[in-house]
């Protein structure tokens, strides 16, 4: 099982991977984040079908029992059969045909450790309030963003959950815009996520949009980093994407992004496998992030 962490943080892989005394594993200010394309529930993928791989995906998320964990890809069928498995966790999300049709971009919470204040799901198109395709994309895609507070202390916090186009690097580029006009009218200087599949490389000119002042909102744009590159800046083992072959160099498509009041502390790529047959077509990734 290969998990990174930062040089001088507590590693990933030193923490218990079982707790079932009901104790905290990370400090209480700071909060485990996982995002996870599960790839859908009826892709014909032989052995590598989702009904061989449920079991494996819950107990992951068991193990690790992230605070935060966006799913993509996400049928209603395959939350259905995660639930029952996973109580300690509340969710919010629809699907992108609206309702409970499509795949979601579905947020899970730890009920422990956070409470769900609000939520809605934005369509990545001319039309954002209602299913639609816009700018060639392949698909319906979607947003999904929570409102959280933590229990402790009622700090709140916004998380973006996405799935970015596989197709149109057009779609990619407007969809992300979408996604900042809603961060810029939704108090932007308080803590915020954005986690997903994002369908591209780290050098996609889709990034420039996260760093750079631009006339996409009114307010300014938040400017977000990267929770791997910051605790992992020369890694290269670090693909996400491998198509159920465990291979460590295939493209890193999947981002945990943080604007500047999270502090990542520790980042990592889970690969581990059963038998040589792994949770997903992607590794799940995570990331300890700090709200000190």
């Amino acid at each position: 099982m290969k998990i990174v962490s930062r040089k001088g943080a507590q590693p990933l892989n030193s923490i218990p991977e079982t707790a079932n005394d009901g104790h905290e594993r990370v400090p209480l200010t700071v909060l485990r984040v996982m995002s996870f394309n599960l790839r859908h529930g009826t892709a014909d993928d032989g052995p590598n079908s989702w009904i061989h791989r449920k079991s494996f995906v819950i107990d992951i998320i068991r193990q690790f029992s992230p605070d935060i964990l966006g799913l993509q890809e996400a049928l209603h069928s395959q939350l259905e059969e995660l639930i029952p498995g996973l109580p300690q966790y509340g969710r919010c999300g629809v699907g992108r045909e609206g309702g409970s049709r499509g795949e979601y971009c579905a947020i899970l919470y730890r009920r422990k450790r956070l409470d769900l204040k609000a939520s809605e799901t934005f369509w990545l198109s001319e039309t954002p309030a209602i299913p639609s395709v816009s700018w060639h994309s392949n698909c319906p895609r979607i947003c999904t963003v929570g409102l959280f507070a933590l229990r402790q202390s009622g700090r709140t916090l916004r998380v973006y959950n996405t799935h970015l186009d596989n197709h149109s690097q057009e779609a990619r580029e407007k969809g992300m815009q979408v996604i900042i006009r809603h961060m810029t009218g939704q108090h932007p200087e308080g803590p915020l996520i954005l986690l997903g599949d994002f369908n591209v490389e780290a050098d996609n000119a889709l990034f420039s949009l996260l760093k750079e002042k631009t006339d996409v909102a009114a307010s300014p744009v938040p400017e977000l980093a990267d929770t791997f590159r910051v605790c992992h800046p020369t890694e290269h083992a670090a693909g996400t994407f491998h198509a159920f072959t465990g291979r460590d160099d295939g493209p890193r498509i999947d981002y945990i992004f943080v604007n500047r009041q999270i502090r990542p502390v520790g980042a990592g790529i889970l690969r581990m496998n059963r038998n040589g047959h792994y949770p997903s077509d992607h590794f799940p990734i995570v990331a300890e992030l700090s709200l000190d």
